[in-house]
């Protein structure tokens, strides 16, 4: 009890300071009056204007890779000092340091998006009030969907990783009259929520500077790089793919004698091609800058389908043939080497039957061999050119 006696004690003998309405009223009087918001707010008006900025991104909203297009939730923080925005707080009873005033009312940087989905509006409307402290920086804070262009590379999908870019620029003026500076090396994460397909892997907040007509002009960069989520991909796209591989491969194990080889072969096709044709439709339509890898390999195990139903095809019509063609020398002699080191001596009595089981043998293993590759080729493709990345945390 007794420290609280102290602490009533002590706000007691320091009382609250406070100010009127009357008093904001004045302030707001006194700054206006005889303010003109189209003069730059610098003494000197031969020097530039310098524009901090910094964002506070919440989420991302939206990233379309068929459209091109990205939106962001987030906070745009811009800062700039206007001497003739000052007061002394004593001429308030001190305790007025702060304030707020439309950018109806004062001067602001006319700033756009310069990589816009749609069209071109100003960052700052005449609507968004800023605070003004009473040594002259004034602080805009706005709170807004930015949606922008961002062209897609999905060469890796599904182990794809995007960089999109926010850029800013005050526009009607260069380099030698306005100055942008970035609060932070990075965007502000504290309030962001983690996204279900995507997750960020790094960001950056940058100025750079362009060349126009031999004057130079600043623009705010705000990149985000961002690592697709690819497990639904994995179980659902690729897994399947390696199994049906698989299943492809069966067809040489089955009996020459069988009468089934064809038509097994024929059902792993048409499931093939059903499958793959699903698998299309999930995948993103594009062509520029390059077609997804996943789209070669499945053309590759299309086209591999199709050459198994022939080989087999082909292989059943020489078991089944029953002409007294003479076999070519060169495939008997491979034969009768092949019996002997299997110690079948006796059994060199070379038929077309003969020629049908290594055929079926040698392509076996040709079509294991190219599958194998083509499997392991786009794991490969993918796992070097992607960057093994973590996403940031907070």
């Amino acid at each position: 009890m007794r420290a609280v006696y102290l602490v009533l004690a002590f706000c007691l003998q320091q009382g609250v300071e406070g100010y009127t309405l009357d008093q904001e009223t004045q302030l707001h009087a006194n700054l206006t009056t005889e303010y003109d918001r189209k003069i730059r707010p610098y003494q000197n008006q031969t020097e530039p204007i310098q524009i901090s900025m910094d964002f506070y991104m919440e989420k991302l909203s939206e990233f379309s890779e068929k459209e091109n297009k990205i939106s962001v939730v987030g906070s745009l923080s811009i800062e700039w000092k206007d001497f003739r925005l000052t007061w002394d707080p004593t001429d308030y009873d001190g305790d007025l340091n702060q304030t707020s005033l439309f950018v109806s009312d004062i001067w602001a940087p006319n700033l756009f998006l310069l990589n816009p989905y749609e069209k071109q509006t100003p960052i700052l409307s005449d609507g968004t009030a800023c605070t003004i402290q009473s040594n002259g920086y004034v602080t805009c804070l706005l709170a807004d969907n930015f949606e922008t262009t961002c062209s897609a590379d999905i060469s890796n999908y599904p182990f794809d990783t995007q960089i999109c870019t926010l850029k800013f620029y005050v526009q009607g003026s260069f380099a030698s009259n306005t100055l942008l500076q970035n609060a932070s090396s990075t965007i502000r994460l504290d309030l962001y929520e983690i996204h279900g397909l995507w997750y960020l892997t790094g960001t950056r907040n940058y100025v750079q500077t362009y060349r126009i007509r031999g004057m130079s002009c600043e623009v705010l960069q705000l990149e985000l790089k961002m690592k697709r989520r690819n497990s639904y991909c994995v179980y659902n796209i690729l897994l399947p793919i390696f199994f049906i591989n698989l299943i492809q491969l069966f067809v040489f194990f089955l009996p020459l004698e069988s009468g089934k080889r064809v038509g097994f072969s024929m059902k792993v096709l048409l499931s093939v091609v059903v499958f793959f044709t699903i698998i299309q439709s999930k995948l993103p339509e594009f062509s520029k800058p390059s077609l997804s890898s996943l789209t070669f390999k499945l053309l590759a195990d299309f086209l591999t389908s199709i050459f198994i139903v022939l080989f087999v095809v082909v292989i059943s019509f020489i078991y089944h043939n029953n002409n007294h063609e003479r076999i070519p020398s060169f495939i008997r002699e491979y034969i009768e080497k092949t019996k002997e080191k299997n110690g079948n001596e006796k059994e060199l009595n070379i038929t077309w039957k003969d020629v049908a089981k290594l055929l079926n043998r040698w392509v076996s293993r040709l079509i294991f061999v190219c599958l194998y590759f083509n499997f392991s080729f786009y794991m490969i493709f993918n796992q070097v050119t992607s960057v093994n990345e973590v996403e940031i945390s907070k």
